[in-house]
This record gives structure tokens, sequence and C-alpha cells, in this order.
């Protein structure tokens, strides 16, 4: 039977409970057992290798030199049903939600950037 956490039947969350209990008691919180063979992900930090790959930085996986598209093809398979995030879990989904939205962010202000790039050389021109 699974260890009912004495806050959780006021809503508190697992992080929560275990950021109280650091603060008020001085108690570690006690990671989760990681099994052998498990495939976990950081997306946010996936993410980011791959777009400083795509603007010219090192490989996104250690020892590799995949081309673009692989590079892609490998972030996208971190979305795979057998692979689980890091940070993203459906009994407290707050963390993983904020760092998907600071994903969002990031992504935006790219795409912004990209787009504005060919306006900012036509205004760059001297008009003849």
């Amino acid at each position: 039977m699974a260890k009912q956490h004495a806050l959780a039947s006021l809503g508190v969350s697992a992080t929560e409970e275990g950021v109280y209990r650091y603060f008020l008691h001085g108690e570690k919180p006690v990671p989760g057992e990681i099994k052998i063979g498990s495939m976990t992900c950081w997306h946010y930090g996936d993410l980011m290798a791959l777009i400083e790959y795509f603007q010219g930085g090192e490989s996104p996986t250690t020892g590799t030199n995949p081309g673009k598209l692989r590079a892609l093809g490998q972030y996208l398979s971190d979305f795979s049903p057998g692979i689980h995030s890091d940070i993203f879990h459906w009994n407290d989904p707050m963390p993983g939600l904020m760092e998907h939205s600071e994903l969002a962010s990031i992504f935006w202000q790219l795409l912004r950037n990209k787009l504005a790039q060919p306006f900012k050389i036509a205004r760059q021109k001297p008009a003849n």
C-alpha cells in the first residue's frame, strides 16, 4: 500500500510537503527509487542544448555529431511513452507547467527575433 503523506489530505503536493519539512524540521527529502534502465529526460535542458546546437554550438548528445534533423528527432523522442520527465509529474504538475511556460516564452522570443530579421535588414538599407 502506498504511503500516505500527512499533508496530502490538505491538498498539499509531495514537493510542497518536502520543502515544508526541510525548512521547518530540517528533514532532508529522500529521493525516489531510480530503476536500472529507466529513461528520463529534462525537456528544458534538452531544448536549450538543441537551440545552442542549431546556433552552431556543440552537439546536444555528447560524443555524437548528428545532423540538425536527426538532433531534432532525438529531442522529440524525449516525448515517447517509455521516457518520463525529470520535472513534470501528474501528481505534482506545477513545476513542469512552469518550466514549459518558460520554454514557450523562450521559443516565442526566438521566433519573434527570427521573423524580425528581414525587416531590420530592410530598414538598414539606404533609400536611393
